[in-house]
Order: C-alpha cells, then sequence, then structure tokens
C-alpha cells in the first residue's frame, strides 16, 4: 500500500512537524539551533515559501509554513537532506534524523492556531 496523498486546502498554509529519532538531546547545543534556522533561510530563498512561524523542540520541529513555488513535500527534502547532512557529519552518525515522513494539518482558520 502506498502513502496516502496529503490533504491541500486552498491557503497552502500548514501546521507542519517532524519528529525525531533521538529524544536525547544532551549532545545537541545552540550551533544546532542556528544551523536548523539557517538552513530554513537558505531553503526559503529556492523554495519560496512563506515562514509565519516556527518553534524547534528539543526532539521535535513545527514550522508554520505556506507553499509558494514548491510544495510541501519539496521543501521537507530540501530542509531535512541539508540540515541532516550537516548534523550527521557533526555528530559522526549516518542516516534519518526524524522519524518517518513529516506531518502537517491545513491551517484554514485563525481558530486553527488557538488550538
Amino acid at each position: 500500500m502506498g502513502l496516502m496523498d496529503r490533504i491541500k486546502k486552498v491557503t497552502g498554509t500548514n501546521d507542519s512537524y517532524d519528529d525525531s529519532y533521538d529524544d536525547d538531546d544532551e549532545d545537541e547545543d545552540d550551533e544546532d539551533c542556528e544551523k536548523f534556522l539557517w538552513t530554513l533561510k537558505e531553503t526559503k530563498a529556492v523554495s519560496e515559501y512563506k515562514l509565519f512561524a516556527y518553534c524547534l523542540m528539543g526532539n521535535h520541529i513545527h514550522l508554520l509554513i505556506k507553499e509558494e513555488k514548491e510544495p510541501l513535500e519539496q521543501i521537507f527534502k530540501r530542509i531535512g537532506g541539508k540540515f541532516v547532512y550537516w548534523y550527521n557529519i557533526k555528530y559522526q552518525r549516518t542516516g534519518h534524523l526524524f522519524q518517518d515522513r513529516f506531518k502537517s494539518e491545513p491551517v484554514e482558520d485563525d481558530a486553527y492556531l488557538f488550538t
């Protein structure tokens, strides 16, 4: 069975998040957060998405993002590819950093933002 298609709405704005495999964030430091933010900035220039808000947690991320030039799947592929490559070199590890594929919920009105 293949993956189910994501729900797309008119606004193109999504609350998107990704969970890390590694819940142990002892080794992580401010440089990791700074690098992730730099990665967002760099990929934003290419993918031309709008980033309204973000939250970097110890074991996952949240992005309030609006698709523009590229679909959400391509945006997350760019972000993950750049950041995980750097992260794996820094911590001398291999493989995926995030579990499964990212999750997203369409944001259609202000009420969603307050829940």
